[in-house]
């Protein structure tokens, strides 16, 4: 009968020769060679992305969360200084899941929502859109970043990035809008499981 089904479809002879090497192999080792792959597995099988990462390097698949301190540039002539201690301007918070989409809270360049691409061990970028805040103006845009982190799975580390918004806003209900293009250069540390 197996050899009957095998003539008759060919996606039937993997199904078969699945079905056949299942039986010859011991029960107990099949699982505990399932149990070891789903332990090295970083991001399990079951965990839909919607999209890959970039390079497909394992700690690419980690989640983490950051918290950088630096200057941000709200288009007012210049960028501010870093205040000791910082103000609220000088920090960001940023969630990175294991599907390479981070999101990201600050008061400059504003929330931001994107995705995040690695390009080998230290260096990666993003792209995303969100509220960009200016001293001059709010309103939506888009973003770039680019950045370097010395990451591990598991693990601290020290990290800086330079992120530059472009969008539109306005000030008041009844003012011009404006093109509006805040940026920040931070550094900080983050964790990566």
């Amino acid at each position: 009968m197996w050899f009957s089904v095998c003539l008759l479809s060919g996606s039937s002879i993997s199904l078969a020769a699945a079905d056949d090497w299942g039986e010859l192999a011991d029960d107990e080792e099949l699982e505990e060679r399932k149990q070891e792959i789903e332990d090295n597995r970083v991001v399990p099988e079951n965990f839909d992305c919607g999209l890959g990462n970039s390079d497909g390097q394992k700690f690419n698949n980690t989640s983490g969360v950051s918290l950088k301190f630096g200057p941000p540039g709200a288009q007012n002539g210049h960028s501010n200084p870093l205040g000791i201690p910082p103000g609220a301007q000088d920090i960001e918070f940023t969630y990175l899941n294991k599907c390479g989409f981070e999101g990201s809270i600050s008061i400059v360049p504003g929330p931001t929502f994107g995705v995040r691409y690695r390009g080998g061990d230290f260096f990666y970028g993003s792209v995303g859109g969100g509220l960009l805040i200016t001293a001059n103006a709010a309103g939506p845009g888009l973003y770039s970043a680019v950045g370097v982190n010395f990451v591990r799975p598991t693990s601290f580390n020290f990290e800086f990035e330079f992120k530059q918004g472009l969008g539109i806003g306005q000030r008041y209900k009844n003012s011009k809008v404006q093109v509006i293009s805040p940026y920040a250069f931070r550094f900080g540390l983050g964790y990566y499981w």
